[in-house]
């Protein structure tokens, strides 16, 4: 299950929603930049489980996911 959220959350990075065009390095960090003002909410430093699909993008779920985090964190380091 572990490698089809990863397989879920790199489509989701390199996938533009709207054109279906494969994104570039500089769209998927733009893309992971929207994660910064959520390390100060919640739990503090940390990434939510789940958020909504439409803004404002809630969170909800766990307040503190580590698969969430080391996601994104290995997503900002491929696209560095």
């Amino acid at each position: 299950m572990e490698e089809t959220a990863s397989f879920e959350f790199r489509q989701c990075v390199s996938i533009h929603k709207s054109t279906g065009k494969k994104a570039g390095e500089a769209e998927a960090r733009r893309f992971l930049s929207g994660f910064l003002p959520h390390l100060s909410e919640a739990c503090i430093g940390s990434i939510s489980e789940i958020f909504d699909a439409e803004p404002p993008y809630t969170p909800r779920g766990c307040v503190a996911q580590a698969w969430s985090v080391a996601e994104v964190l290995r997503c900002w380091v491929k696209t560095a």
